[in-house]
């Protein structure tokens, strides 16, 4: 008697990031009539962890597999495809088999209980997670608005407050007086400076007539 299995889904489907790590179930079920044993294997070890990755099941039950991925060290390219896959390998077993004895036992099980029956399921990247993301990164992306130039009335309107608001007319008229005045005292000055000397020459004609 040979052992039948089903196993759902058919695939392990990871979503991006793959550089995390994701826990994923599958479901293994005894189609035959008697108590089987089975045993998970994978392409890549390192990358997965399987509980229980080996058990037995009564017939008609199913059993619950999780499998963990470990995460990449970096993100693959979007659209590479996964290479990995697992092996689900099935046997007919005694009833009173202990699941936790079935890894240890297993090389002498595949001697003793053959055939096997197998059955494999591929692991599947989904990137939509990341195209996602990058379509909604690329629609916040705006080109950055421009500041409004300013016309020339505008600019003129902004630069008048830092310059003096009197006219020059203003400027003008108020800086003439002082310029009168200026103009005013150096002719005093001058006439003053003529008198002191005419009075000087008066002085010296008049010592010299009396002499």
């Amino acid at each position: 008697m040979s052992a039948k299995i089903s196993v759902s889904p058919k695939q392990v489907e990871l979503d991006s990031p793959f550089t995390a790590s994701a826990s994923k179930s599958i479901t293994v079920k005894n189609e035959s009539q008697g108590h089987i044993a089975f045993k998970v294997k994978t392409t890549a070890p390192k990358l997965y962890c399987v509980r229980p990755n080996a058990s037995t099941i009564a017939p008609g039950e199913e059993l619950s597999v999780q499998i963990i991925f470990q995460g990449l060290e970096s993100e693959p390219t979007i659209g590479t495809k996964c290479k990995d896959k697992f092996l689900i390998v099935a046997l007919p077993c005694d009833a009173d088999l202990k699941p936790k004895a079935v890894s240890a036992l297993w090389p002498d099980l595949t001697k003793t209980n053959g055939p096997t029956t197998d059955s494999k399921l591929r692991v599947v990247f989904n990137f939509d997670n990341a195209v996602s993301a990058i379509q909604e990164e690329s629609s916040q992306i705006e080109e950055p608005s421009k500041a409004p130039v300013a016309s020339g009335s505008e600019k003129a309107a902004e630069v008048t407050p830092l310059i003096s608001t009197t006219p020059k007319e203003e400027t003008k008229a108020v800086a003439s007086p002082a310029s009168s005045e200026t103009r005013v005292a150096e002719k005093q000055s001058s006439n003053l400076y003529i008198i002191a000397i005419i009075l000087v020459l008066i002085a010296y004609l008049l010592a010299k007539f009396i002499l």
